[in-house]
């Protein structure tokens, strides 16, 4: 069970001990966005990584209110350069 602990990054994402972990772990790993941890790990995958799970959970929180767009946050202006029809060169 420390495995799962320290793999799923529960005290980096929730701030459990692991203690708090032990008594319910399910819930602890649903908390943290990594409750299918333990059938990745079960695979051979690893978890999700930190910023991964915390995504996750931005997504199915949005998703959760019927909103079908989900909009990035910060995202940086592209620099993308898209061909039109004849090939020519236009800004993104």
């Amino acid at each position: 069970m420390r495995s799962i602990y320290e793999q799923a990054s529960i005290h980096e994402l929730t701030g459990l001990s692991y203690a708090a972990f032990q008594q319910d772990p399910r819930r602890a790993l649903a908390q943290a966005g990594q409750d299918d941890a333990q059938e990745h790990i079960a695979r051979g995958f690893r978890p999700l990584l930190p910023e991964q799970a915390r995504i996750r959970a931005r997504l199915d929180a949005t998703w959760a209110t019927g909103r079908e767009e989900v909009q990035p946050r910060d995202r940086p202006r592209s620099n993308v350069v898209r061909l039109g029809s004849a090939g020519k060169r236009r800004s993104a």
